[in-house]
């Protein structure tokens, strides 16, 4: 019986002497103490768990060279284990991707949370090339969003449904908000100053701006400087537009034997030779030029831009100069306290346009080609300046 006690307790010893023991504290880069942080020897399950204090006592093999510590909330955290038999473990809050911040109007709420219909296109998803207007940046990107614009006038601006047609005597587009200031013109912002564009398209955003968005919104945020970067920026394009397809039409001398061979005698010969279409028509271009500076501190951010449009539409004296002038300036003070947010725009346009917009129409079918041209000094300049601040 003695013998057999001595020969079970040997293993137990032998075991006992190839243990070390290990013991330390868990906390938190702010010197939190972190109970209920699991301490286990690394590839096994074997480990403790922290008392009430951030405390830890495990007993390891002595080959073990590593144990790792986890928190809810918390990375895991390695130790590797030298001769000291005690540690320090500071652990790291962990991040979470919970994906992309949406504007909403009273706020902003992550994407996953969103309980309403909204779509959210941010700078890397606008379209690319000749863009002459902010909503040409987001056309044919949202479902429901029906954008379009009738002929080739750069001084007409494009129509946008999003919930339909809901008023017979009041305006059919949706609410466009920039910067939170609803209300506002989308001739107002340059596309190359634009960040994100958000469009709420159900009846929750009644619930922010009331009966004014009843046909939807479209919020623009635009862009700011970031604190200890101080960037300038120059964008710009030149592009040419030509009338896309003619109808080939009878000249002068091809209705006057048309006349002939049909026997038609009632009518009034002028004797001229004219082709209307080409008399109206022409080879338009645009061009665009926007420079930005932006920049800023810990406390203050700052964003400035000039941008210039001209565009010369296809048809004589239908053209638009456009220059928007933006400041943009958010400053911080009281430790943080006190925000102040400034935003000023200032929008020149001057335009010239024909008095109808039936060019077209007239060309093919009103005006005869045995008419001859009558040249007249006709200016139909206008200028309009705004000025707002945001």
């Amino acid at each position: 019986m003695m013998l057999g006690c001595c020969l079970v307790t040997l293993p137990a010893t032998a075991q006992n002497q190839d243990n070390r023991t290990i013991k330390g504290v868990v906390t938190s880069t702010t010197g939190e103490i972190l109970p209920g942080a699991t301490v286990t020897v690394e590839g096994t399950t074997q480990g403790v768990v922290t008392d009430i204090d951030g405390n830890f006592n495990i007993s390891v093999p002595a080959t073990t060279k590593s144990l790792v510590v986890n928190m809810v909330g918390m990375n895991p955290t390695l130790i590797s284990l030298t001769s000291a038999s005690e540690y320090r473990v500071v652990m790291n809050e962990e991040i979470y991707e919970l994906g992309e911040v949406v504007a909403v109007g009273y706020g902003s709420v992550r994407r996953k949370d969103l309980s309403g219909a909204i779509a959210n296109i941010t700078e890397d998803k606008f379209n690319q090339g000749v863009v002459t207007s902010p909503e040409q940046l987001i056309k044919g990107q949202i479902s429901g969003l029906v954008i379009t614009k009738n002929g080739g006038n750069p001084n007409t601006e494009s129509t946008m449904r999003l919930r339909g047609s809901t008023s017979l005597m009041g305006g059919n587009g949706p609410l466009v908000v920039i910067d939170g200031v609803p209300g506002a013109s989308l001739s107002s912002v340059a596309p190359q100053d634009i960040e994100s564009i958000n469009v709420l398209k159900d009846a929750s955003a009644a619930a922010i701006y009331g009966a004014r968005s009843a046909n939807g919104v479209i919020m623009i945020t635009t862009k700011r400087g970031q604190a200890g970067k101080t960037s300038i920026s120059y964008d710009g394009y030149f592009a040419v537009e030509k009338l896309g397809n003619n109808l080939d039409m009878l000249t002068a001398d091809e209705w006057r034997d048309w006349v002939k061979t049909n026997n038609i005698e009632n009518y009034i010969d002028y004797g001229g030779n004219t082709d209307w279409v080409n008399e109206i028509y022409r080879t338009g271009y645009s061009q665009n030029h926007n420079l930005s500076l932006m920049g800023g501190t810990e406390n203050s951010t700052y964003q400035a831009s000039v941008n210039f449009l001209d565009q010369k539409g296809i048809v004589y004296n239908n053209d638009l100069q456009r220059l928007n002038a933006n400041i943009a300036f958010d400053q911080k003070a009281l430790d943080g306290k006190l925000r102040v947010l400034m935003n000023a725009n200032m929008t020149l346009d001057d335009y010239s346009q024909v008095p109808t917009d039936n060019v077209f129409a007239y060309a093919l079918n009103s005006i005869q080609p045995f008419l001859y041209i009558r040249k007249m000094e006709v200016s139909w300049k206008f200028r309009v300046t705004k000025f707002t601040i945001r």
